[in-house]
């Protein structure tokens, strides 16, 4: 039962006891011109339904303003995670940098002389062939921006961003990597050691000082992935595009696909044992090391990116380079050209909307 103050200085109306001062604007009267115990009754039975239907009117305009958010149209998330400030420091071109933190332990140390041996300074043939044409082509670099290359082993990226005019930014957690990326490129690019997952405690790496981030067949070797998708866009600037270059998520899963032969068709196909389930997979083993790989479904790459504010804009599946040969060569042509193998993902960071504004 609502019930009026006792003192006529504090006193309010029903619409304003009911309702707790939820609006901008609030209608206030004298309850004295009602002076009857049932007009004053009445006009709170009136007042309160009217609030009724403001709250219920307010929560569908909640609701479809929530709903307008989830659907892509809006972001409800603030702009304080980009207002995070890296540790500065001074940038040398040429030079490895970012050793202000704890350093991490990787896998990727004890085979950086064998993965050197096998990519070389310019890259494996699937760099050659495949992977760099996609990053380059997907990125679209122009004169005078800054990409960043997360990941950048020994930066076979570095000559291909030079090319196009733009300035080179790798970030490589392995000291033994770094090292030979600076010895192969350090003349054109400059070289921080740091993980994905600690970009703004990094000197030389700010909040929105890039226009590009590329993942060269790095991300699938970083875990967890939404931490490291974050910082990426942390490093973009608005506008600025991402771009990840993977072994097809759909296609290729550690030990858990490959090529099978049906005599009976004469067809080669591509057998696929898991896919929906995240599987951390070690690899071969080679000079006394092991590398490890996780794989993730195409859709956590997807979500992952939009949860960052990252709108995918383009997706390139890449069939293998190599020419088929050999008495199933029509076949395995067919299959070679028919199941990519490898797959390119461009984003776009799109502007934050703070739910308050909307």
């Amino acid at each position: 039962m609502l019930r009026w103050p006792t003192s006529r200085a504090k006193r309010r109306s029903p619409l304003q006891v009911v309702m707790g001062r939820p609006f901008r604007y609030i209608v206030t009267w004298n309850a004295s011109r009602f002076p009857s115990c049932c007009g004053r009754r009445l006009v709170q039975i009136c007042c309160a339904a009217i609030s009724l239907v403001f709250r219920m009117a307010n929560q569908r305009h909640c609701v479809r303003l929530n709903s307008r958010m989830l659907s892509g149209r809006f972001s409800i998330m603030s702009e304080k995670r980009s207002r995070r400030k890296p540790t500065q420091g001074r940038s040398t071109r040429g030079k490895s940098q970012g050793r202000n933190s704890q350093r991490r332990k990787t896998s990727w140390d004890p085979i950086a002389q064998w993965y050197d041996g096998w990519v070389g300074k310019d890259g494996s043939k699937h760099h050659r062939h495949l992977a760099l044409p996609a990053v380059i082509d997907l990125l679209d670099p122009q004169p005078g921006e800054r990409i960043l290359d997360v990941g950048a082993g020994q930066g076979v990226l570095a000559p291909s961003i030079k090319e196009a005019g733009a300035d080179y930014v790798g970030v490589e957690i392995s000291a033994q990597l770094l090292e030979l990326g600076v010895k192969h490129h350090g003349k054109i690019g400059t070289f921080i050691e740091g993980d994905a997952r600690d970009l703004p405690d990094l000197a030389g790496i700010e909040a929105g000082g890039f226009d590009g981030v590329v993942f060269l067949l790095s991300l699938q070797d970083m875990d967890p992935l939404q931490p490291v998708l974050d910082n990426a866009a942390w490093a973009l600037r608005e506008g600025g595009r991402i771009v990840l270059l993977m072994t097809h998520p759909a296609f290729r899963v550690p030990r858990q696909s490959g090529w099978g032969w049906d005599e009976n068709r004469k067809l080669q196909y591509r057998r696929v044992d898991r896919y929906l389930t995240p599987l951390p997979v070690p690899l071969k083993a080679y000079e006394g090391g092991v590398t490890r790989s996780f794989h993730r479904p195409l859709n956590d790459y997807i979500n992952g990116l939009a949860a960052a504010g990252l709108l995918t804009a383009q997706m390139l599946e890449i069939p293998t380079y190599k020419e088929a040969r050999g008495p199933k060569a029509k076949a395995e042509k067919r299959a070679n050209e028919e199941i990519p193998l490898f797959l390119g993902l461009l984003a776009i960071k799109i502007g934050w909307v703070d739910e308050s504004d909307v």
